[in-house]
């Protein structure tokens, strides 16, 4: 079975259908996606990010921006393991023309996907989750530039939003 989001739709990777989330915690095991740590499309690129952050792991985090390696992100791990976040893709596009983008550090050009996150914090209880679920949806998402660059995917360029 292919890794969520490692495989394209009809030729392209999708966001996810309204209301429907993914959860990214300390372990594999316990997290949605199955491609964490492989760049092999747009979402596992981003996934992998979310995760290095969540997971308080510079190294997941560095190895998914362009010219990262090297690079400190995340300073340490001294995170809660029962916080968890839900998330969804709430948009993934392919760039057919170069666009100038609304966002700062935001230059998609064609061959390139933006990749919508939206995230939220949970407690230990899934149920923590359900309402602010539902609010979240409203919230702006996290954008991310993601390039093919030899045979991996990376992060190019994000733009969290302004709370």
């Amino acid at each position: 079975m292919a890794a969520i989001g490692a495989e394209p739709n009809n030729g392209q990777w999708q966001a996810d259908p309204p209301g429907v989330w993914r959860k990214m915690t300390w372990d594999d095991q316990t997290s949605t996606s199955t491609c964490i740590g492989r760049l092999i499309s747009p979402i596992c690129t981003v996934e992998t990010m979310l995760a290095g952050f969540v997971r308080e792991r510079n190294d997941l985090f560095a190895m998914t921006v362009f010219k990262g390696e090297g690079q400190t992100f995340i300073a340490s791990d001294t995170g809660n393991r029962d916080i968890w976040y839900a998330y969804r893709i709430s948009a993934a596009r392919l760039v057919t023309v170069t666009e100038s983008h609304p966002l700062p550090r935001i230059d998609p050009k064609p061959g390139d996907y933006v990749v919508d996150l939206i995230d939220i914090q949970c407690g230990g209880n899934p149920r923590d989750c359900l309402q602010a679920e539902l609010d979240a949806d409203k919230s702006p998402p996290t954008t991310h530039v993601v390039r093919k660059i030899g045979k991996e995917w990376r992060i190019i360029s994000w733009n969290q939003p302004a709370w």
